[in-house]
């Protein structure tokens, strides 16, 4: 179609409405754009050092819209000199029928005392960049005062807090403990006092060969005095002497035996000789115990000193030896004994239960004071 054929009167109708259609079309991305804002603010513009302030970026879309705030980690640093302690959860908010308001918290801290400024933290809506107002942050230092410093308020030391029951329980255990100990430990102790040791007696007892015995006794008995009536119990005693150092010297039962059998019997051994002094004085005796007759003071005399010569004649030449003897404890003496070294250990074990009861309790003082 040739433009000779276009209605001039149409033309100029189209040209106003293709200018007012692209209007229209700006307007309407503006407003799009529009309805995406962000703001970031502090709740604070100064602090002291080592005071906390909050960041809180916010960010106005329309429900739908992916947001992605900016990917600060607690410990690290937003910028130089301020450090994140904490980044709180994204909060969310519904404002109007199809806007939210998305906001999320950042603690911030500083050790610097300067300004700082804070660039715009970016916020992504759906790939696109968007960003808040630019802040600054003034930290300051705490001014002593020298001269009365007296005054300050700050507490000196470390502050610790009081310790609860729960701590304080274990110390109080212990200590019950360890007076239960000590008065078990008293009570033992009493106990083995009253349970008295019980002492081993040695004694050396002297073995002396036959011929000394047979000679002592014979010189205890002529220490005794005799009466007429005496002499049958003088002559039994004598001979008594006689048998029983026969017996232990020869190794024969001469107590029992008469005197022909004794006499026959020593009449075969090295001392048969002397039976000429031994055989006067057992029939004297034999008639003085079996027959009723009597003898003399002197008669008793030579009987006894020829007694005395028998033995120095057919003695041997063993000497006395001594020999150690231990006392024999009784069943009762044993369980006595037994008592005292289980007192003895309990006690010990006590005493170490309380010092290391002690040691304990000083140590858990120590930590919760």
């Amino acid at each position: 179609m040739n433009n000779a054929d276009v209605d001039p009167i149409a033309m100029r109708t189209m040209k106003p409405i293709r200018y007012l259609l692209l209007l229209l079309m700006t307007l309407s991305a503006h407003m799009v754009r529009g309805q995406v804002s962000v703001v970031q603010q502090l709740d604070s513009m100064e602090m002291l050092i080592g005071e906390q302030v909050h960041l809180t970026i916010s960010a106005t879309v329309p429900e739908g819209k992916k947001v992605i705030f900016p990917q600060l980690k607690a410990g690290g640093l937003l910028v130089p000199g301020i450090e994140v302690l904490e980044v709180s959860a994204t909060d969310s908010q519904k404002i109007e029928s199809n806007l939210l308001q998305l906001s999320r918290r950042y603690t911030l801290t500083s050790f610097d005392d300067t300004l700082y400024y804070i660039p715009a933290q970016p916020v992504i809506v759906d790939g696109k960049r968007h960003a808040g107002k630019e802040l600054t942050l003034k930290v300051l230092t705490v001014e002593v005062d020298t001269a009365n410093k007296d005054s300050m308020l700050i507490p000196f030391g470390v502050q610790t807090t009081p310790a609860s029951f729960r701590e304080w329980l274990p110390v109080i255990l212990a200590a019950f403990l360890a007076v239960a100990f000590g008065i078990l430990a008293f009570y033992f102790r009493r106990r083995l006092k009253d349970n008295k040791p019980i002492l081993r007696q040695l004694r050396f007892v002297r073995h002396l060969p036959p011929h000394q015995k047979a000679t002592k006794a014979i010189h205890r008995l002529q220490q005794h005095s005799r009466k007429q009536d005496d002499v049958k119990d003088y002559y039994t005693a004598l001979t008594d002497i006689l048998r029983k150092y026969l017996g232990d010297q020869q190794k024969f039962d001469a107590m029992e035996m008469t005197t022909d059998d004794i006499l026959a019997h020593l009449s075969q051994s090295e001392i048969g000789a002397h039976n000429e002094v031994l055989a006067p004085i057992l029939k004297r005796a034999d008639l003085v115990k079996f027959a009723k007759q009597t003898s003399t003071e002197d008669e008793v005399s030579q009987h006894t000193a020829a007694a005395i010569d028998y033995v120095a004649r057919t003695k041997d030449n063993t000497v006395a030896i001594e020999e150690k003897q231990e006392q024999q404890y009784t069943t009762e003496e044993q369980r006595s004994i037994h008592v005292r070294h289980l007192l003895k250990a309990a006690i010990g074990l006590l005493v170490l239960g309380i010092i290391t009861v002690s040691v304990y309790i000083v140590w858990k003082l120590t930590w919760l004071t």
